[in-house]
């Protein structure tokens, strides 16, 4: 009788080989059960490669990701051309060709190459299409890894429609093979999409669903934890919860190398916003600005430049939120918004309402998109006509109240919010007191007036109190040309048509300044 002699086990022939210190042939053995290892053994593979010397690394970028300095060395050391993949999806295995695929993507990732990354998910998305791969979806197969991977990217391109659909895929396919890690890693990246949607209910249920499953393996440990945090800050931020500093303390430095520092930054440079701390926002965006790679037309390129946009705003530097506004080759939706702010800051109201009405045609907006729009509608309500309708102001209020979004209402300027609340329902009055008793909302003056010379600004207080071109001249000693000539700038810079839109913006900027 013959007896089979049982497969041999690619953990100790591993174990044999670093003992001989036989470094092609630790080479062999990793790259040949990479799903091996990474699923059962993944300590063993990152201290495998950790004995190899840089050449070895430089020659297999597989193995080069997977040292414990991995994300290091993307960052510090030759980025990795996804071209080296190339050799090795030449595999007759379909599971080492999905998986080569998705570390491809995942090298573009480590480089800060969104762009490449996304082409490397659609390429991955492709294959998993055409390839018979039903099989992989049991529990030991890689298949919810590659959606879970594909979503993640699509997250990091700030593309959170799709990263729900491929994040939900992977998930489902964790609980038909009760796959734990599968379930745990889609749950709290798919938080992570509906907070920065502002679903914050549905951002919060999720995360609920990820907190009740079991720790995650170590292969995925790291980005699950992490990955569960930002969610819970992102949430808790927009909502500035009483939880908020304990939320945002529990997060990574700024200069960490996780894929999900842009979410990370979002909330911590969101609270310090919130709170009227714009020089500490600043700081954040410009810390994390020097230390990643931000690809022009990325999530984490829109997420600085709207923070940076903002907190110069926010502390009056009209001319270096322009910079960076005009700088922006790329703009995403963040940056889009954050300049219709610019806008009227200058003054230029009637671009900024031509923007918002671009804006709010786009079908890929997000609910805290949307809110953010209505924001800025109620702001330019109230510096053309002196008051906010009703509609918006209870949009506005609904905003805070029902869905949660508190940090929103510090946007506004202290002096629209009194035109909100005279123009709410009892109930919702009360609702919007209770929402907004603690908050500090923005500081408006001069929100208009830095966008005009010292010149219009004397022409426009002069045009409050005098009737003619003729009595603000003598008034101010000038020509009534000189008068004629600045009042077309400046009734372009506040967005009026009249002499009356004119008067009641100059009205409410003397009564701002004399503190009425």
């Amino acid at each position: 009788m013959v007896v089979e002699s049982a497969a041999p086990d690619p953990g100790e022939q591993l174990a044999a080989a670093i003992a001989a210190g036989d470094a092609e042939r630790i080479v062999e053995i990793l790259m040949g059960n990479v799903w091996y290892f990474f699923t059962h053994d993944y300590r063993a593979l990152q201290q495998a490669a950790a004995t190899l010397s840089d050449e070895m690394l430089e020659r297999h970028p597989v193995l080069r990701l997977a040292h414990p300095l991995g994300g290091v060395l993307a960052r510090t050391g030759r980025p990795i051309d996804p071209s080296e993949f190339d050799e090795l999806l030449a595999s007759d295995d379909p599971t080492t060709v999905g998986l080569f695929l998705m570390i491809q993507g995942l090298a573009s990732r480590a480089n800060g190459d969104t762009a490449a990354a996304v082409r490397s998910a659609r390429r991955l998305e492709d294959w998993i299409r055409q390839t018979e791969f039903a099989a992989s979806a049991q529990h030991d197969g890689p298949l919810w890894l590659f959606h879970h991977q594909i979503g993640s990217t699509y997250l990091v391109a700030g593309d959170t429609l799709n990263a729900l659909r491929q994040l939900g895929v992977s998930r489902q396919i964790g609980v038909a093979s009760g796959s734990v890690d599968a379930q745990r890693g889609a749950a709290g990246r798919i938080a992570i999409a509906h907070a920065v949607r502002g679903s914050l209910a549905v951002a919060e249920k999720s995360l609920a669903e990820a907190l009740a499953l079991p720790g995650s393996a170590a292969a995925y440990a790291s980005a699950a934890y992490g990955t569960e945090r930002a969610a819970a800050a992102l949430i808790s931020v927009e909502r500035l919860a009483p939880d908020a500093d304990d939320r945002i303390a529990e997060l990574d430095a700024i200069d960490n190398f996780e894929i999900i520092w842009p979410f990370e930054l979002l909330a911590k440079a969101r609270l310090a916003l919130g709170r009227q701390q714009p020089s500490e926002a600043l700081e954040l965006a410009t810390i994390s600005a020097a230390t990643h790679r931000v690809q022009a037309g990325s999530f984490a390129a829109d997420v600085l430049d709207s923070l940076t946009i903002e907190a110069l705003l926010a502390l009056g530097d009209l001319s270096g939120a322009d910079r960076v506004a005009a700088s922006s080759s790329a703009r995403g939706p963040l940056t889009r918004i954050a300049a219709v702010q610019a806008s009227i800051h200058r003054g230029e109201l009637t671009q900024a309402q031509e923007d918002l009405r671009y804006l709010g045609t786009r079908p890929t907006l997000s609910p805290l998109q949307r809110a953010q729009l209505a924001v800025f509608t109620v702001r330019l309500d109230a510096l053309r006509g002196g008051q906010v309708s009703s509609h918006l102001a209870e949009e506005f209020a609904a905003a805070v109240t029902r869905q949660g979004y508190r940090r929103l209402a510090t946007t506004m300027p202290a002096t629209v919010v009194p035109l909100i609340r005279s123009r709410l329902s009892p109930a919702t009055e009360t609702a919007f007191d209770a929402a907004t008793a603690d908050l500090a909302f923005a500081d408006s003056a001069g929100s208009i007036t830095r966008a005009l010379t010292e010149s219009e600004r004397r022409v426009l207080d002069a045009l409050v109190l005098h009737e003619t071109v003729a009595d603000i001249a003598a008034a101010l000693h000038v020509s009534p040309n000189t008068v004629k000539t600045q009042l077309r700038s400046l009734y372009r810079k506040i967005g009026a048509t009249t002499r009356a839109d004119a008067v009641a913006v100059g009205s409410r900027m003397l009564s701002s300044q004399h503190g009425g």
